[in-house]
């Protein structure tokens, strides 16, 4: 059974085709979960730590770039071309940014200056190259978004945060771990091709993990973010 067999059937309001509804609704579901943390932030008047400001930018261009993957990429597939799905990568690619120059902000005191440095440079570096790629017709290619995340949630971030959760003993900083290996479970709802129907299928069932998993994350970030001590 090839994906397009298991999508969700196309709703029709006049003569507007709406394609894949549900997995629509549930990526906006998983943005929902980035616009709602970046409300908390944003309202947000006591104690911050100098990581507050990336945490915030993070959660702002993941429910920005989602809400756009999820419109562009999804419910009006029938009038774009797939090219469009590349604003939504390339709008998150910034919260991915954002997010390790938070975990890097979090243990700069602990590192040499000049690491701190390197640190920077790589981030901004490889979110460029990204960008770069997705300029052009024969790298705008999913692949490649999913390579940054790695990059910059994994490489990156997840090292910096198990550092600073062993130095530390940031209970924030090992939620933020959670949030990430948790968002990996997607992965296995690929492989499998998991649905209960073509109704609901493994894309939906990914996107409701990936909104815990953004969850999980903004239980990380508040702490780390709005805790002087970050603990």
């Amino acid at each position: 059974m090839g994906p397009e067999a298991i999508s969700n059937p196309s709703i029709y309001i006049g003569a507007f085709e709406l394609r894949e509804p549900i997995t629509t609704l549930t990526d906006l579901v998983f943005a929902g979960v980035g616009w709602y943390a970046f409300a908390r932030f944003y309202r947000h008047k006591g104690e911050k730590t100098e990581a507050f400001r990336f945490f915030y930018f993070y959660f702002f261009f993941f429910g920005f770039g989602i809400t756009c993957a999820s419109l562009l990429g999804h419910a009006f597939q029938a009038y774009l071309t797939p090219d469009y799905k590349a604003i939504g990568w390339s709008i998150t690619s910034f919260g991915i940014m954002s997010i390790e120059l938070a975990s890097l902000n979090l243990i700069s005191n602990m590192i040499k200056r000049t690491y701190k440095y390197i640190f920077r440079t790589f981030i901004v570096m490889h979110i460029i190259a990204f960008l770069a790629l997705m300029m052009f017709d024969e790298t705008r290619d999913f692949r490649f978004s999913a390579a940054n995340s790695v990059i910059g949630l994994v490489l990156v971030s997840m090292s910096m945060q198990i550092f600073h959760g062993v130095k530390m003993k940031s209970k924030g900083s090992w939620l933020l771990v959670a949030a990430i290996l948790f968002g990996f479970s997607p992965l296995f709802v690929y492989i499998f091709k998991f649905s209960i129907s073509n109704w609901f299928n493994y894309h939906d069932l990914s996107h409701l993990l990936l909104a815990t998993s953004m969850y999980i994350m903004y239980l990380g970030a508040w702490r780390l973010g709005t805790k002087p001590s970050s603990v």
